[in-house]
């Protein structure tokens, strides 16, 4: 039987009792989250039943409900939180704050994440477990960048801009220029930008939630560890684990404690320039989209080098050059890589790792591991498949991995194996984009063109170099 409107009502409160009850949370359990998201749907469905009789019922007070009426008073605050999170004023404390504000927050950017369109599903999924295991100011700062930056009124006003730098914002809507002045108000009140007179990149636009590498010749964004920083330096906790043993009977157990480091990685600025022609800006369809794809095209381009053989030096450190002169190095000689080179490099490697460990190296590399056969008692080439295997590990095409065995006693470093989920990628929150209306040329006349530059910022490096062996060759 079919609940009344009234059944239907009482039941969306608990729902929404009980959505609330799980927000305040740090972090969901399986069971829990399992329970959140069929709460979260049924949520959902009883609010497009309770909307659906009000419009047969015709009592609706001040006309059709839509994603730009303030709900509050007539559907109930729940409607307002999960059908609009947006329409509420966004504030983060910079440290801290209570635990039902950034459970509020956290709820908030919640909703607004599964409703922001064109968002690929990964990012949606790597900002909603941010918001899942960070807490205190980081969640809060997550949480509110998210409800911000996700409005589909701030994409509009960033569209505008984006194909008039000078004029856009003088179409704005109310509405647009509301969300555009909330986003620009919280970006300076946390800090979430380092350069002022840039915009905040829209949600589905930023490339926190967008991995540009997917599919390219890039593979550490997607095999290593991603987090989300909220600031300079990104910590986290490590341990080599606990010994366990043999205890005899009435026996006082050994004290198990392990010992927790504290890895850290700072997180450097990175920018990217794009000039456009006033001729092609004035053809784009899509200026935004158009340009930002643009962006993130040399930003990946950066990336792929920084993430293999960055210096650390003002730029993340690369998985290479954080390895050399450590004792994950297999040192072997020989004028050709050989499958005892691979065999000898994965057996170093040890067992705690194994389960999860992958291969990273040059095409030219996998190409000469795909020849292999002969003299090694192998009936199969030691690289096949789709994708490719080695030695049973899958292997990641690196383009920046060295491909060559030079004479002399030049260093090598043709191959990593390991469990990269100990190689950590440290996006901070807050991409900025600056729109240059006019560019100049050597003698400062205009060229006829716009520019895009969009700053970012990063860090990456190993933060367990025991999980790791890299194959140096030297002939």
């Amino acid at each position: 039987m079919a609940m009344t409107i009234e059944e239907t009502s009482a039941r969306q409160r608990v729902v929404d009792a009980r959505i609330r009850e799980l927000d305040r949370h740090d972090k969901l359990t399986s069971p829990q989250e399992i329970e959140y998201q069929q709460l979260r749907t049924e949520s959902i469905a009883l609010q497009r039943v309770i909307l659906e009789e009000s419009y047969d019922r015709g009592n609706l007070e001040n006309g059709t409900p839509s994603d730009n009426d303030d709900a509050r008073g007539r559907w109930g605050g729940s409607l307002v939180q999960r059908g609009n999170p947006w329409r509420e004023s966004i504030s983060a404390p910079a440290f801290g704050g209570s635990h039902d504000t950034v459970a509020e927050l956290r709820g908030r950017a919640r909703t607004a994440i599964e409703r922001v369109k064109h968002a690929p599903d990964g990012g949606r999924d790597r900002i909603t477990r941010a918001l899942d295991t960070e807490n205190g100011g980081s969640l809060a700062k997550v949480a509110a960048w998210a409800i911000a930056t996700s409005d589909p009124a701030y994409m509009r006003a960033f569209s505008k801009l984006a194909v008039d730098p000078q004029n856009g914002n003088r179409e704005f809507t109310g509405e647009e220029l509301n969300a555009f002045q909330r986003t620009q108000s919280l970006a300076r009140a946390m800090s979430l930008t380092d350069a002022s007179g840039g915009y905040l990149v829209p949600f589905q636009l930023d490339p926190t939630v967008i991995l540009t590498s997917d599919g390219s010749t890039n593979p550490l964004r997607k095999i290593a560890r991603t987090v989300v920083a909220t600031g300079d330096v990104w910590n986290g906790v490590s341990s080599a684990g606990i010994t366990s043993g043999w205890l005899a009977e009435a026996a006082e157990n050994s004290d198990n404690a392990p010992t927790l480091a504290q890895p850290s990685i700072n997180v450097y600025k990175q920018s990217s320039f794009v000039p456009v022609s006033v001729e092609s800006y004035d053809d784009m369809a899509n200026g935004a989209a158009e340009v930002t794809s643009l962006l993130f095209d040399a930003a990946d381009q950066v990336d792929s080098q920084a993430f293999i053989l960055g210096t650390g030096s003002a730029q993340p450190f690369g998985i290479v050059t954080a390895l050399v002169g450590t004792a994950s190095v297999v040192s072997l000689t020989g004028s050709t890589l050989d499958a005892i080179d691979f065999t000898s490099t994965q057996e170093a490697l040890p067992p705690r790792f194994q389960p999860n460990a992958q291969w990273i190296m040059h095409l030219v590399s996998m190409n000469r591991g795909r020849s292999i056969i002969a003299g090694t008692g192998l009936t199969t080439p030691m690289i096949e498949g789709n994708p490719p295997y080695l030695l049973s590990k899958l292997v990641n095409e690196a383009s920046y991995m060295d491909s060559t065995i030079a004479a002399g006693t030049t260093h090598d470093y043709l191959a990593v194996y390991g469990d990269f989920s100990n190689y950590v990628i440290a996006d901070r929150i807050g991409t900025t984009v600056e729109l240059i209306p006019h560019l100049f040329g050597a003698n400062r006349r205009p060229t006829g063109q716009r520019g895009w530059w969009m700053m970012r910022r990063l860090g990456a490096d190993s933060v367990n170099d025991n999980a790791f062996r890299v194959l140096d060759k030297s002939a």
